[in-house]
């Protein structure tokens, strides 16, 4: 199975290289069930590492929040807590969203 970093890889590769294009006139199924540009799989580990990222750092800044409400409770909320916290649901919020594709 042949690999691409990108489809720009293997047009440029493809337009040089005369084996490939005879491989594609003798069976074009073939030669596209061979061809893959990506890793889908590493993506979806990254894209896991994230989401698990960015949702311990809510837990951790939830507790924190709740931390500081019972041990100063006529102190304000800390704004920097306030907006670790907003900044880590919405970016878990945007990252869980279903796409329209």
């Amino acid at each position: 199975m042949r690999k691409f970093k990108n489809i720009e890889e293997f047009k440029n590769e493809f337009i040089s290289d005369v084996n490939l294009q005879n491989e594609f006139k003798e069976n074009p199924e073939q030669f596209v069930k061979q061809i893959s540009t990506r890793k889908t799989l590493l993506d979806k580990k990254i894209f896991s590492y994230v989401i698990f990222f960015v949702a311990i750092v809510l837990i951790i800044t939830l507790s924190a929040c709740i931390v500081f409400i019972f041990k100063f409770p006529k102190d304000p909320m800390p704004t920097f807590l306030v907006s670790v916290a907003s900044t880590s649901l919405g970016a878990l919020v945007g990252l869980l969203t279903p796409s329209s594709k």
